[in-house]
């Protein structure tokens, strides 16, 4: 399987194109602002996109999904609890003061958790992980996860937007996350890839007795 991670827009937004070379089967994970990189790799290999996946519906995560959606035909899964904030998508932005017209993307399908993807022989597992938004989902595939902004390396995602909160964030990642074998390795929202084992020993924001 490969994997190939896109740093999108002002948001420096990671996006994931999973493939697999011998059936050309691939998904699209949380595709934000101008995807053309994405979309060029899809072309030029011919991919077939089955699924566009996402995490959760800050607006630099989900940017690009009409584009890719127009392109692929592929339909969009996102889990039902952030679907009020996928419509305030056009408040997002004046909250965040960008301008523009911001046309809301259409749901094809609700995602939760125990839901299962596949692709070609890779079975795709959705963890409900909420806390940093109320729907919140992470994607575990063979030995890796795609957390979306649950879990960074060396950090955690921000919990002062609306619907997000400390506590409910901190038992996702104890119990959804941490119990994953420790050489999983996690592909973040944002910044670089590292391992459950790594943040379980070294992220400050998880160890014991840490509080906001």
């Amino acid at each position: 399987m490969k994997i190939r991670k896109f740093v999108l827009g002002v948001y420096q937004e990671n996006a994931y194109l999973i493939s697999d070379e011998s059936t050309k089967e691939s998904i699209v994970i949380d595709p934000g602002e101008n995807p053309a990189q994405i979309l060029e790799v899809i072309k030029s290999e011919k991919l077939v996109v089955k699924y566009i996946l996402n995490t959760h519906a800050h607006i630099d995560h989900v940017l690009g999904v009409n584009a890719v959606k127009e392109a692929t035909n592929a339909p969009f899964y996102l889990n039902e609890n952030d679907i009020p904030l996928l419509n305030a998508l056009p408040k997002q932005a004046e909250m965040l003061g960008l301008n523009g017209n911001y046309e809301v993307p259409e749901v094809d399908g609700n995602i939760a958790e125990g839901d299962q993807f596949s692709l070609a022989s890779s079975k795709i597992e959705v963890l409900f992980t909420p806390g940093h938004s109320p729907g919140s989902v992470t994607f575990s595939m063979d030995d890796m996860i795609f957390s979306g902004d649950v879990l960074f390396a060396g950090s955690v995602g921000r919990v002062d937007l609306p619907g997000g909160s400390w506590e409910i964030l901190r038992t996702s990642i104890n119990d959804k996350l941490f119990p994953l074998d420790r050489d999983t390795v996690v592909y973040s929202g944002h910044g670089a890839e590292t391992t459950i084992g790594k943040e379980i020993d070294t992220n400050p924001f998880l160890q014991p007795g840490f509080e906001f």
